[in-house]
């Protein structure tokens, strides 16, 4: 139970820091928090918690956000599943790098479920706005994305061990 509050508590954490990162930076700086947060659970704690994660990031997101109810949580608990597939058949221990592209590659198909259901609701305008913000946000994020894994780390150290 001190997990799942632990969760829910770290991502409603970080979704109020990319909710002021958006608010002072725009919408072309903003790191994809949310995402690093979910893959950091599916990391450490396995499938469970991340569902748990990304049900209260598609949430919140869903809340806070003019795009269609329900549009975040499909794509944030299709990234908790890709983030444990991948973990599973991809990620290494120990391995920087490969916690980088465990990263790029979900919040590439994060953003990728979420252009095509924004495109099947016809909500995006062009493409070339689409890939601008698709590689700034991917550059932010992984920028910010070890860092943050090292908090978050810290923190489970701390609490749990």
């Amino acid at each position: 139970m001190r997990k799942y509050l632990f969760v829910v508590a770290a991502i409603f954490l970080l979704f109020l820091a990319e909710f002021f990162i958006f608010n002072f930076g725009g919408r072309f700086w903003t790191p994809d928090l949310l995402i690093v947060g979910i893959v950091f659970f599916a990391v450490a704690f396995g499938l469970r918690h991340s569902l748990a994660a990304s049900l209260g990031a598609g949430l919140l997101k869903d809340s806070f956000s003019t795009h269609p109810v329900g549009a975040h949580l499909f794509a944030f608990v299709a990234c908790a599943f890709a983030a444990v597939w991948l973990k599973r058949y991809v990620y290494q221990a120990g391995s920087e790098a490969a916690r980088l592209f465990l990263i790029a590659i979900v919040a590439a198909a994060h953003f990728l479920v979420l252009v095509l259901l924004f495109m099947k609701l016809g909500v995006v305008e062009s493409w070339g706005v689409v890939g601008k913000l698709f590689f700034s946000q991917m550059a932010v994020t992984l920028a910010v994305a070890l860092p943050v894994f090292r908090i978050l780390r810290i923190c489970v150290l701390k609490l749990f061990v």
